[in-house]
């Protein structure tokens, strides 16, 4: 009878075992598709801020050009006012 109990709890180990070494290779490959997502959404952010920081940098270069505009036409409309 102790062979018989010690070879049922041998399976239960084995059994228990596989269970377990089946569950962690599911959590590897969950934590390596996570890992490969997070990967992904931080080079997106990457380039999201790169987009921002250009749309950034031609706003204030548009702005420049049109305070420059703006400037250069009051200029003018005194001088013409000066002239008249």
């Amino acid at each position: 009878m102790s062979k018989k109990l010690s070879t049922s709890t041998e399976t239960e180990l084995e059994a228990r075992l596989h269970s377990l070494t089946e569950n962690l290779i599911q959590k590897q490959t969950l934590v390596e598709s996570l890992s490969t997502e997070k990967s992904s959404l931080k080079l997106q952010l990457e380039r999201a801020e790169h987009t921002v920081k250009e749309l950034e940098r031609t706003s204030q270069a548009s702005n420049a050009v049109s305070k420059n505009t703006a400037n250069e036409t009051a200029s003018i409309d005194s001088d013409i006012q000066t002239d008249i």
